[in-house]
């Protein structure tokens, strides 16, 4: 064994010219590789407009946010209106108030209350009898007069504090 190795350590080794080797190269069809530059290029490409995209989008974003703050705000003003409404109603339905309102009309509490029923024409349970109509469109007892006069003065001052009943 030691032979074949003195062999093969003498065998003269085939000196290949440098030159060769560099123009060595695996061969392609012309025109179906990407160049390495052509790729970073479009990646580039491709990471500017991912970042443009990314910034309308977050802009947008943005705008949304600031339209939703302002109608936040809106809402807490008007709820803060409507509470105030609500306190306005209840001090102006108040009964106290309402009574010194009153008062300050020159509204007074009646001595005696009365109340009116109503009478049907016609109506034999009471007794009460159509009134005739004049020509001038006035009933003729003057019954009913009285009646409509004391359950709606058409003067502001008469009535008030009267509220007796006339013989008729």
């Amino acid at each position: 064994m030691s032979g074949a190795r003195a062999g093969r350590a003498t065998a003269p080794a085939r000196p290949q010219p440098r030159e060769e080797r560099r123009h060595l190269r695996l061969v392609t069809e012309p025109g179906t590789g990407v160049r390495p530059r052509t790729l970073g290029m479009f990646a580039v490409g491709l990471f500017l407009v991912a970042v443009f995209v990314i910034a309308s989008l977050h802009a947008l974003l943005v705008q949304g946010q600031l339209e939703l703050d302002e109608l936040d705000e809106q809402l807490q003003a008007r709820h803060e209106y409507a509470e105030e409404l609500d306190q306005r109603i209840a001090h102006l339905e108040s009964p106290d108030r309402i009574v010194a309102e009153a008062t300050a009309l020159g509204l007074v509490v009646p001595s005696q209350v009365v109340y009116l029923e109503p009478v049907l024409p016609g109506d034999a349970s009471t007794g009460a009898s159509t009134p005739e109509i004049a020509a001038d469109g006035q009933g003729g007892t003057g019954e009913v007069e009285e009646a409509e006069g004391a359950a709606a003065p058409t003067d502001g001052a008469a009535g008030q504090g009267d509220t007796t009943e006339s013989d008729g």
